[in-house]
């Protein structure tokens, strides 16, 4: 936590010490988290609401509590985790968790907002079923099958034209160096100016060229 001393700290050090990127802490100053002031022209976090807000949420952490953390975290795994070790989809590791036989096999915990499964009651029901194989015990014949064929799902990098008037959901992303669900939310949210046709949206090329400019100068308030 911050030095006891200091009252407030800048939006960058707060950042830094959530371990987020330039933007990230922008969203946490726009969504009201916590109180800020202007100093000399320039934004700054009050430390005292700042350690409320952290100690009523587990989303993000410090780089102390992110290491305590850690050793936790290798005790067990996530969802997409589980889907990712067994090779199946992440709908099938929800199945797998719903199913009336299994309710009492899993254990869960929390860590930084996210529900884990021990490791230890994952290995126990995996060695209790047949059905599911993890790739460290597949063959090497199984694993290259696995390797083509995540080789042909692999899409190229969309090539967008930066002088269109305007651009789909896909193109947008690329050019905010955003994922298409993050640009959705932005667009859900009212923060990114769009057209929608149909069940598709169109964003034209100065609400994109504001939205950049405004994170621009919040990384540098």
């Amino acid at each position: 936590m911050p030095d006891e001393k200091k009252t407030t700290m800048s939006v960058a050090e707060m950042g830094k010490m959530l371990g987020l990127g330039k933007t990230e802490p922008y969203w946490l100053v726009h969504k009201n988290c916590f109180e800020t002031i202007m100093v000399n022209g320039k934004m700054r976090v009050v430390i005292e609401s700042f350690e409320k807000w952290y100690a009523s949420q587990n989303k993000h952490r410090t780089q102390k509590d992110r290491e305590k953390d850690a050793a936790l975290e290798a005790e067990t795994l996530t969802m997409p985790e589980m889907a990712k070790e067994l090779y199946i989809e992440r709908d099938e590791v929800y199945n797998i968790l719903e199913r009336k036989e299994n309710r009492d096999a899993f254990d869960f915990v929390i860590i930084a907002d996210k529900k884990r499964i021990t490791r230890e009651s994952f290995e126990r029901w995996y060695a209790g079923q047949s059905k599911y194989r993890k790739l460290s015990d597949r063959t090497p014949e199984e694993l290259e099958e696995i390797r083509m064929a995540e080789k042909k799902k692999e899409a190229p990098r969309l090539e967008v034209d930066p002088d269109k008037p305007s651009y789909n959901v896909r193109e947008t992303a690329v050019l905010m160096d955003l994922t298409p669900d993050e640009v959705r939310r932005l667009i859900r949210e009212g923060k990114l100016a769009a057209k929608k046709y149909g069940a598709s949206y169109i964003i034209r090329r100065e609400n994109i060229s504001w939205w950049l400019e405004q994170q621009k100068r919040f990384a540098e308030s």
